[in-house]
C-alpha cells in the first residue's frame, strides 16, 4: 500500500519542481543553484536579505564570477577597491568562511572567487545599513552601494536607477 502513494508523491513533486521552473528565468534559476549556499550564508552573518544579495549579483555581474567592471570592480557583486580595502582592515586576518581561513588575509585577486566576492559585498552592504542617514533601510544601504555612502549622504537621490534595477531583478525571486 505504500508503494503506490509514494509514487503519487514523487510524482506531484516532479511536477511541482517542472511547473516551478518553467516560471522562474533561467538566470535566477541559474544563481539559485550555483550560489545559494554561498549568498545565504554571507546574507546571514552581515545581516542582510539573502534575496536583496541575489539580486544584486544579477545586476552587477549577471552571476559571472569573473566579471570585471569598467573602474576595475571585480567578480559577481562588483566589489570596488576600496569596499575591498575596508573590509581587509577590518579582517586583517581573513574570516573562516567554512572552508577554512585565510592566513595572510585576502589579496585583490580574491574578489574573483564567488565565496569571498559574496562575502565581502554583503559585508559593505551589511556595514551601510548600520550608517547614519540609511538606519537599517536596505533600498537606501542599496543606492550607496552603488555610488558610495558620501555621494548618497550628499544626494539622496543618487543610485534611484540602481535601485529601480536592482528591486526589478529582485521581483523575479518571488
Amino acid at each position: 500500500m505504500t508503494v503506490p502513494i509514494v509514487i503519487v508523491g514523487i510524482i506531484l513533486l516532479l511536477l511541482f519542481v517542472k511547473s516551478s521552473s518553467t516560471a522562474v528565468p533561467a538566470e535566477v534559476s541559474d544563481i539559485l543553484l550555483t550560489r545559494k549556499s554561498i549568498v545565504e550564508a554571507a546574507a546571514a552573518r552581515n545581516s542582510v536579505p539573502a534575496k536583496r544579495v541575489y539580486a544584486i549579483i544579477l545586476h552587477e555581474s549577471s552571476n559571472v564570477p569573473n566579471a570585471l567592471g569598467t573602474a576595475g570592480e571585480r567578480g559577481l557583486m562588483q566589489i570596488s577597491l576600496p569596499a575591498f580595502e575596508d573590509y581587509k582592515n577590518a579582517h586583517p586576518s581573513g574570516i573562516d568562511l567554512g572552508f577554512g581561513i585565510r592566513f595572510g588575509g585576502l589579496t585583490w585577486d580574491d574578489m574573483f572567487d564567488p565565496q569571498w566576492n559574496v562575502e565581502v559585498g554583503t559585508w559593505f552592504l551589511g556595514q551601510l545599513l548600520q550608517k547614519p542617514s540609511i538606519d537599517g533601510d536596505i533600498n537606501k544601504a542599496t543606492q550607496a552601494y552603488n555610488v558610495g555612502y558620501t555621494a548618497f549622504i550628499l544626494d539622496n537621490s543618487a543610485g534611484t536607477d540602481y535601485l529601480n534595477a536592482v528591486l526589478a531583478k529582485e521581483s523575479e525571486f518571488s
